[in-house]
C-alpha cells in the first residue's frame, strides 16, 4: 500500500560499491561512505516503481511467509509482525536483494542460528 512509504525520499548511494537505495528524508545521513541525494521530480514515479516491485515480489514469497509466521506463533504466546518480518529478514534474508553490511544487527532467529553453532 501507498500509504505505507513514506511521503519524501531521498536516494543513498553507497560510493565504494555504487549501490544505491531509497531512505526516508527524515533518516539521518551515514557519516563515511555514503552519498545523498534529494529526490525532487516525480516522487510519486518513485514511490509507484517501489509499490510495483514490492506487489511483484509477494506473489514469490507467500510460502516462506506463511512458513515463517507459523514458526514464530509456535515460539511464541503473542506473535508479533515486527520481530518476524524484520527489513532484514525481507531485504537480505528472503530476497537477496540488499546485501549482509546493510543490515549488521541480527534477527532474533539468526541470534539462536549463531548460538547452536
Amino acid at each position: 500500500s501507498k500509504r505505507r512509504f513514506p511521503k519524501r525520499i531521498r536516494i543513498r548511494q553507497k560510493r565504494d560499491t555504487m549501490r544505491v537505495s531509497f531512505v526516508d528524508e527524515n533518516e539521518p545521513e551515514v557519516n563515511g561512505g555514503f552519498r545523498y541525494r534529494d529526490v525532487t521530480e516525480n516522487m510519486q514515479v518513485v514511490v509507484d516503481g517501489l509499490v510495483r516491485h514490492c506487489e511483484q515480489m509477494l506473489p514469490q514469497l507467500q510460502g516462506e511467509l506463511l512458513t515463517r509466521a507459523y514458526r514464530f506463533t509456535e515460539q511464541s504466546d503473542e506473535f508479533r509482525v515486527s520481530t518476524a518480518f524484520t527489513d532484514r529478514w525481507v531485504c537480505h534474508r528472503a530476497t537477496g536483494l540488499c546485501p549482509d553490511d546493510e543490515f549488521p544487527e541480527k534477527d532474533e532467529d539468526e541470534a539462536d542460528e549463531d548460538d547452536e553453532l
